[in-house]
């Protein structure tokens, strides 16, 4: 599929996931334990926890809540980002892992991702300051040639939101929300912008400075002006502008045509980081005015300073795309078998919120993947999940069945029809047979 197709569809399934609060049902991970009570990065969005799912280290991006009535908004925002993240597939992005509904605080939803345990590449380059920066540009300027073939941009590209994987790689990330812009392309952006637009100030292109709501026109040329600020704070070790007082004092030099500061020759950038003349003039034609001026993500991958990086790292970090994880979990379930007091599925989530369909009364069934001989059910009717369905529904009721009734619960009153009955596992939704 060409990527003007893709990027049509994704709108369109944004488009509804907004409207419903929707996400597909596949997305959705159980059993997910917090690994200590300390968040690793916070911002006004929320806060990001190490937990563990089975063998796997993940990173728990959880939204604030701050009010009952922010609930529905913050679920919409995670549906977007879920249906954005969980089609891309690079190297050198972060994979997305699935969606958690928290059992403790259960209006609380979380983004789940592999755990970083290098954390973000300015921390990262702190404590390995002979690693070799050069390759982590080609790293960077590969997923953004990914996300833009895609019709995506970042709009919030620095250096903390950008993680080191093993080899090490760096990884593209996004600690934020998700959204259509009005030009039809999609966007990562954080809440946590101090510009007028989305984005953070000293890493900010100049046009996005003299924008409004109303004529956006953001587009991957501006990633790339935040590119070169990337460059510059790994090449250097400072971001940005570093000398001046205020991120507003950035914005006016900015927006006058001034680029960051050259490091003398003495400096460690030119004398120990690997920054020459001749990529410094690299880096600067990103800071260009004029946007069309700029190279592209794919320009520069194809610049022959590139070319003469010795890259002798491994070709895949080995468990940390989304399908080698998937891949992972259902053989770690299948060698490591399952409860007997659930015939092979666990249990049933406490705080799972009631299911208001059509065809009530209904049983729940689970879908997790079943042991030889055990039905795993009929094809799916429906594949979404809702802030109110947590449960797939399917069109007819299996028979035979391995599980037994477990609770009986009544409906509403406005439902008019009868009782539901529930089994031990969050999964299959199927209205009985008449």
């Amino acid at each position: 599929m060409d990527s003007t197709h893709r990027a049509s569809l994704t709108n369109a399934l944004l488009c509804v996931s907004r409207a419903r609060t929707l996400y597909p049902k596949a997305l959705r991970l159980y059993g997910i334990q917090m690994a200590g009570e300390a968040s690793s990065a916070e911002g006004s969005y929320g806060e990001v926890f190490k937990g563990r799912f089975g063998s796997h280290l993940v990173a728990l991006k959880v939204f604030k809540v701050k009010r009952k009535s922010d609930t529905a908004k913050v679920h919409k925002a995670v549906c977007r980002e879920a249906i954005l993240w969980c089609q891309l597939d690079h190297p050198n992005v972060l994979p997305f892992y699935g969606v958690n509904h928290l059992r403790v605080h259960s209006n609380r939803v979380c983004l789940v991702s592999p755990w970083m345990e290098d954390g973000d590449i300015v921390a990262y380059l702190e404590t390995h300051q002979s690693a070799n920066r050069q390759l982590f540009l080609f790293d960077i300027a590969s997923g953004l040639s990914y996300l833009h073939e895609h019709g995506i941009f970042h709009g919030d590209l620095k250096g903390s939101n950008i993680l080191v994987s093993p080899g090490p790689k760096a990884c593209l990330a996004d600690f934020g929300l998700s959204r259509i812009s009005p030009s039809g392309l999609l966007q990562w952006t954080s809440e946590q912008t101090t510009g007028p637009q989305a984005g953070t100030i000293t890493f900010q292109a100049p046009e996005t400075f003299t924008m409004t709501e109303e004529k956006l026109q953001v587009s991957p040329l501006s990633d790339m002006y935040s590119y070169g600020c990337v460059c510059y704070e790994i090449m250097t070790g400072k971001p940005p502008f570093y000398e001046l007082p205020t991120p507003y004092a950035v914005m006016f030099q900015v927006k006058d045509g001034r680029q960051p500061k050259k490091p003398s020759p003495n400096e460690p950038a030119f004398q120990q980081f690997g920054l020459t003349e001749s990529l410094w003039g690299a880096i600067q034609n990103f800071w260009k005015q004029d946007p069309e001026t700029r190279p592209t993500a794919g320009e520069t991958l194809a610049n022959p300073l590139f070319a003469r990086v010795r890259n002798e790292r491994p070709k895949n970090d080995p468990g940390f795309s989304a399908s080698q994880f998937r891949r992972s979990v259902m053989l770690e379930q299948l060698a490591s078998g399952f409860p007997e007091d659930t015939n092979g599925f666990s249990p049933l989530l406490e705080d799972e919120d009631t299911v208001f369909e059509e065809d009530n009364p209904a049983w729940f069934y689970p879908s997790l993947p079943t042991r030889e001989g055990q039905s795993a059910g009929p094809q799916l009717g429906e594949y979404w999940s809702t802030d109110d369905t947590e449960r797939h529904i399917a069109r007819e009721h299996p028979e035979p069945h391995p599980l037994t009734l477990v609770s009986e619960r009544q409906w509403p009153e406005e439902e008019e029809d009868g009782p539901a009955w529930f089994y031990p596992s969050p999964g299959l939704m199927y209205p009985p047979k008449n």
